[in-house]
């Protein structure tokens, strides 16, 4: 999701290089990411705790 334009000039095929509608992806994957979070804040956890997974999780993503 994050590299679409290099994506597209290289002609790679993807979800977000074939899509007609980028928005809708753009606004499922932010719906998404408010869940999880939401999850996350329903485990009982400390935020710090949560706050370090999270940095992980965001690392995952943008590798």
């Amino acid at each position: 999701m994050y590299d679409v334009y290099k994506d597209l000039k290289n002609g790679q095929q993807t979800l977000f290089t074939n899509t007609r509608d980028i928005m809708h992806h753009a606004y499922q994957y932010d719906q998404l990411t408010q869940d999880m979070i939401q999850a996350f804040l329903l485990l009982g956890y400390t935020q710090k705790q949560i706050k370090k997974c999270m940095r992980k999780q965001s690392a995952y993503v943008v590798s």
